[in-house]
């Protein structure tokens, strides 16, 4: 990144510092692009105060004073940034920091004066964005975002901010990881099987949506375990649940990170694999599923005569999800037919 006009250097000063109480003191010389220090201090003085007699010594001080209270009082971290590449420091606060893990000489050091650095490198480049288009539309913003604390944790913050007198913008940085945290375990435990861990219906449902709409090609498993009452009525209900686990664990071995894995009720379980183009691929990948599982039951059950049902369905392009799994099922039940058909 090319250095801006007012990058800060090791030896410059912060304008709001902290004192070894951790109060915030308004030091003297505040950073601007301005050449005259004068001039500076000046329009640092507009910042902090308007109104009649805002250039006066006593408003200056009163400002100053009104200022560092604001600082302490606010629930969350303050910091100020110069509106130019990289987003040079201008302030920052004692309750930042701390979130951070930071002391202000090692934040400096670490980010060579840039905050922009700051924010998670999966996330610097549109949020950068975000703000620029915000404060040049608006003059202000307000976005989430993750930051990179100091121990190399993220953390998820709400900065909300706007453009004051000159080139700076003051935000106000609350830390909301907490909440993020409980909207993604809400949010999981919404799509996601309790007992087995995998996908449930609904969560299948949303990703297998997701892959077509990336007009991506695929196979669909669907299956369920012939004689699953069997286990429950000789071993109980925890047999079965050992079973059910053991089944979605096996699916998981024969999936990559990208393919749909779910438990759609009872012993019904399916895969989906985006972008695979061979049946005779998808063939291997349920026969695999069968050796598998029949190895464990022969292993833990070796007296229970259960098997693993599946139908094959192949997704093409702009073929509703409804008619696909019932593509799949029916494939399924056939399976079953004819399994019965052989012990007869």
């Amino acid at each position: 990144m090319a250095a801006a006009q007012t990058a800060v250097t090791a030896d410059a000063c912060c304008p709001y510092h902290f004192d070894a109480g951790g109060g915030v003191v308004l030091m003297e010389g505040i950073l601007s692009t301005k050449d005259d220090s004068q001039a500076a201090q000046e329009d640092g003085a507009k910042a902090i105060l308007y109104g009649e007699g805002a250039g006066d010594a006593r408003s200056i001080h009163y400002g100053k004073e009104l200022m560092a209270l604001m600082f302490r009082l606010i629930p969350g971290g303050v910091i100020g940034r110069y509106y130019e590449e990289g987003f040079p420091l201008y302030m920052i606060n004692d309750s930042l920091l701390r979130s951070l893990g930071y002391t202000y000489e090692e934040l400096r050091r670490a980010t060579e004066g840039y905050t922009a650095r700051l924010i998670h490198p999966e996330d610097r480049e549109s949020a950068e964005e975000e703000i620029r288009s915000r404060i040049e539309r608006e003059g202000e913003y307000s976005l989430e975002y993750r930051l990179l604390k100091k121990s190399g944790e993220e953390m998820w913050v709400h900065d909300q901010g706007c453009r004051i007198e000159g080139n700076v913008i003051l935000s106000v940085v609350t830390d909301i990881s907490e909440r993020i945290v409980a909207e993604e375990r809400l949010r999981a435990e919404a799509s996601q099987d309790p007992l087995t861990g995998v996908s449930n219906q609904r969560g299948a449902r949303r990703q297998m949506e997701e892959a077509f709409r990336r007009d991506e090609e695929g196979f669909l498993l669907v299956m369920d375990i012939d004689n699953f009452k069997a286990v429950n009525d000789s071993f109980g209900h925890l047999a079965g649940d050992h079973v059910l686990i053991r089944l979605a664990t096996i699916l998981r071995n024969c999936s990559r990170k990208q393919d749909v894995v779910a438990r759609i009720g009872g012993d019904e379980f399916l895969v989906y694999y985006t972008g695979m183009e061979q049946r005779e691929t998808a063939e291997k990948k349920a026969a695999l599923i069968r050796q598998q599982y029949e190895a464990f039951m022969g292993e833990n059950y070796p007296k229970l005569r259960t098997s693993v049902s599946i139908g094959i369905a192949r997704h093409r392009k702009e073929q509703p999800i409804g008619l696909f799994l019932q593509q799949a099922d029916r494939a399924m039940y056939e399976e079953k037919r004819r399994k019965k058909g052989k012990k007869a």
